[in-house]
């Protein structure tokens, strides 16, 4: 469940989900932020700062060795004739404004080329001088030849004792230059002094419309003869792809077939501290006949990087990409689980490198008889952001408010372990921050946990009760319009060759508008390992969820595992569980994952990066629960009394007064004013209500 969002496709977008803020392991409220835009990120300079996808370096291969050299663009700045490298022409303004993209706004009188970009820099005789800013090459189609291609420039610094350590060349896929940039490798440049030297960097993954940016950090420099170009090689480099099945110790390794190539030359390596150089081979130069391969000797919660190269009798492919392994172990769950009246003691190893737990509780929940069965019924009014959070719940659909949590678990009536990503507890709803989605290029959405969804073939009904935001907007021909948020419901299931969740179906609800509204979805493929999301998307305003039931049709005998708790970022390797009257007599299983942070925060802005295990299997806890919160007795007040009978919440009421069913925060779920003397609820479990009868109240704990 840990990558499965990252292929959320809504309304032509992909939704990438973005981590919680984990170091303090607390629930954070973010304000909507704008977009960063063309013009202030390339008034930055580096637009990637310190996030190559892994270790790179200056290249040492020969690339004439690997095939015939096809020359992309070259530039020598000889039409910037005026000024000298040692009294570059200041007055001289290379560049225009270019209101639609920043960073292809110099001249065509200076390059041979349209479409270069720079920002602080000025003619030398000949060269470029750049101070305080940045160079960067048209918009390349760097697509073919495996996507690999190179850079190579000359350069020295401006001052006669000036030394440059920080000059950064790096590369992007710009997408057409829209918000959602691809970036590609990013380099330091070692030791740029005052003499004359060339540079060469090798890229990998080069898009339609790819650029490249050399931006001095520390040192005003001189640059000259850039040139792009790739290698048509004699056998392609495959592509890497994601490890697969981790248990710490072993992880499979897989890459695309390359056309002509009879056997793979695979490298598999730890790095030294500077996060650069090659440190430990636990695979070194191992030749390897198909596309596949099973590591079996790594340490667990070590960092590992791998390259793989096609290989065609004495020919051999440039390097792939490094591809970054860095994951964490399932956590084993202990064989006895200690009990002291309704609450048990679940407890597990400690895994290396994980510095928290989740931890999910469920309901061995079967069928009595043939027919539908509630596989989830979620209850929003009464919803809180989750044990220890000290943000307050005040807001509701018509007061409402522009901040969200970036992820979280709420509690909400009903069931556990449901995730949450930029969204907002309101007193009467679940809100979700279509903003993020929309505008940021993020991920907002209520997650479901796993189900065993395979049931009646996979058809699925889904009913929720919702309402969207309006947005105002003004069309091309300046007219006010109104939209509204839609709701975009996604499958996800889980598909082994890829060893994660992957989405198989979309359904959009489209007709929302302000007031409540119930509305039906149904889903066809489910299967015994899904997962469902339910998406922000259309504007950028909110959508609001009341309600949420999902259904399937069950046999009798057929089960799911219904979570009834779940710990989220837990200290400690055990958690003490409380289980709650409604489970009496169901088995209770349990599981576990890890979590390991991958960097702090730099700010409060910002939020800690981390991984997450996969989870456990389930494991049986105890057969038959009989928890001594609530027994087997009617509770009775009022002369009335309130059992449950399955999953409904039965009042028998001889007094025939009012009956009304509130959740903990004053909610109403449910009322009877017939009169009758009997009244019968269905109501969300795991949860705590109140039950007034008449003038009188009792606390109920489902």
């Amino acid at each position: 469940m840990k990558h499965f969002t990252h292929c959320m496709v809504v309304a032509g977008m992909i939704a990438l989900a973005t981590p919680v803020a984990a170091q303090q392991m607390a629930t954070q409220l973010l304000p909507r932020t704008t977009v960063v835009s063309q013009a202030k990120a390339a008034a930055a300079g580096s637009f990637v700062k310190n996030a190559a996808p892994a270790p790179q370096k200056a290249i040492s291969i020969n690339p004439s060795d690997y095939g015939e050299v096809v020359s992309i663009i070259s530039e020598d700045f000889s039409k910037m004739t005026t000024g000298s490298e040692a009294e570059p022409d200041k007055d001289t303004d290379i560049s225009y404004e270019n209101k639609d993209n920043a960073w292809i706004n110099m001249s065509g009188d200076y390059t041979k080329e349209f479409g270069w970009g720079s920002h602080g820099a000025f003619p030398a005789g000949g060269c470029l001088y750049i101070e305080k800013g940045q160079v960067n090459t048209p918009l390349l189609d760097l697509t073919g030849n495996d996507g690999i291609f190179f850079v190579k420039f000359r350069a020295r610094t401006f001052e006669e004792d000036a030394e440059s350590n920080y000059t950064v060349i790096e590369g992007a896929e710009t997408n057409g230059m829209t918000a959602t940039w691809r970036f590609l490798e990013n380099y330091q440049v070692e030791k740029i002094d005052n003499t004359w030297r060339e540079y060469e960097f090798m890229f990998h993954e080069g898009g339609p419309t790819t650029l490249i940016n050399i931006c001095p950090q520390d040192a005003a420099i001189l640059i000259d003869d850039i040139q792009v170009y790739q290698v048509k090689q004699y056998v392609g480099t495959p592509a890497g792809h994601k490890h697969r099945f981790y248990t710490g110790k072993t992880f499979n390794l897989s890459w695309d077939a390359v056309d002509g190539a009879d056997s793979y030359l695979l490298n598999v390596y730890t790095v030294k501290g500077d996060g650069v150089t090659p440190n430990d081979y636990i695979v070194e130069n191992k030749k390897v006949t198909g596309t596949e391969f099973v590591v079996d000797n790594a340490d667990s919660g070590d960092t590992y990087y791998y390259t793989v190269q096609g290989m065609k009798g004495d020919k051999v492919s440039m390097p792939s990409t490094p591809v970054k392994i860095m994951d964490v172990e399932a956590p084993t769950l202990a064989d006895e689980c200690p009990t002291n009246g309704d609450t048990y003691t679940a407890s597990w190893n400690e895994v290396p490198t994980a510095e928290r737990y989740n931890y999910v509780a469920a309901a061995k929940n079967v069928a009595k008889e043939d027919g539908k069965m509630t596989v989830t019924h979620l209850w929003m009014p009464g919803s809180t952001y989750g044990e220890g959070s000290e943000i307050p719940v005040e807001y509701s659909k018509d007061e409402p408010d522009d901040h969200s949590v970036d992820r979280g678990y709420p509690q909400m009536n009903g069931q556990a372990g449901w995730r949450a990503t930029h969204y907002a507890v309101y007193k009467d709803a679940l809100v979700l921050d279509a903003f993020w989605m929309t505008q940021a290029k993020e991920d907002d959405g209520l997650i479901s946990p796993e189900f065993d969804l395979s049931k009646d073939g996979g058809k699925i009904n889904i009913e929720m009760t919702a309402a969207a935001e309006p947005c105002e907007y003004y069309d091309e021909n300046g007219t006010a319009q109104t939209a509204y948020t839609r709701c975009a419901v996604a499958l996800f299931s889980y598909d082994k060759s890829v060893d994660d969740f992957v989405q198989t179906e979309l359904v959009y609800v489209q007709d929302l508008n302000n007031d409540w509204q119930t509305r039906t979805v149904e889903l066809t493929k489910g299967t015994d390992r899904s997962i469902i999301g339910f998406y922000g998307t259309y504007t950028w305003t909110n959508l609001f969820i009341k309600e949420l039931k999902i259904t399937q049709n069950y046999k009798a005998g057929e089960f799911f595992y219904d979570p009834f708790y779940y710990g989220n970022f837990l200290e400690g390797t055990s958690v003490d569980v409380n289980v709650p009257y409604r489970l009496k007599g169901m088995d209770l299983y349990h599981r576990a994952q890890s979590v390991r942070v991958k960097q702090a925060a730099k700010s409060e802005y910002e939020s800690t990066s981390y991984l997450e295990s996969k989870m456990s299997d389930y494991k049986l806890v105890m057969a038959e629960a009989r928890p001594t919160g609530i027994n087997n007795a009617d509770v009775k007040f009022s002369g009335a009394t309130v059992r449950m009978e399955g999953d409904r919440l039965v009042v028998n009421n001889p007094a025939k007064a009012p009956v009304y069913v509130y959740t903990a925060a004053g909610a109403v779920v449910a009322s009877d004013m017939s009169g009758a003397e009997t009244a019968s609820f269905s109501v969300p479990a795991n949860a705590t209500y109140i039950v007034k009868v008449g003038k009188q109240s009792v606390k109920v704990t489902l």
